[in-house]
């Protein structure tokens, strides 16, 4: 990893409380979605995601949030928090991934450094999410993270 290892918890810094829960907005588009994707992580961005080797994060690739597949997505990634985030013991904690780019609790976007299988499990599990909940383009759905 780059940089201090200065870590948070998933909730934010204790001094920073968790920014009110906005609604995301479910974007049907494919096209859509992968021009989201690249701006957030690809060569669309100002500051394309740079994978870390094994190493560091193993088979390394870029996570966005908000998700590409929301209308909210799209954020050029030089915007975004970029984080590891890293299971020490029973919790998550998440760390900033550049020293260069401190996180600041203030972005309106974050992208993780997560390897591939995991990125592809829970892009599985969003990707079924519109059809098993009848999800329609433009509806709006709240993200809740539970332990």
């Amino acid at each position: 990893m780059k940089g201090s290892g200065r870590s948070c918890d998933a909730a934010g810094s204790p001094t920073s409380p968790p920014a009110a829960p906005t609604p995301l907005r479910r974007l049907a588009s494919e096209y859509g979605s992968g021009l989201n994707r690249r701006q957030d992580c690809g060569d669309k961005s100002s500051d394309p995601f740079e994978p870390f080797p094994d190493t560091v994060v193993q088979d390394d690739s870029c996570d966005e949030f908000p998700f590409a597949r929301t209308y909210e997505g799209g954020t050029d990634g030089a915007l975004c928090a970029d984080v590891v985030p890293k299971q020490v013991g029973d919790q998550w904690l998440v760390f900033e991934a550049d020293p260069t780019k401190p996180v600041t609790f203030t972005e309106s976007c974050a992208r993780g450094h997560v390897p591939l299988t995991d990125n592809k499990a829970a892009g599985g599990k969003l990707g079924s999410f519109p059809q098993t909940d009848r999800v329609l383009d433009t509806e709006k759905y709240d993200v809740t993270v539970t332990a």
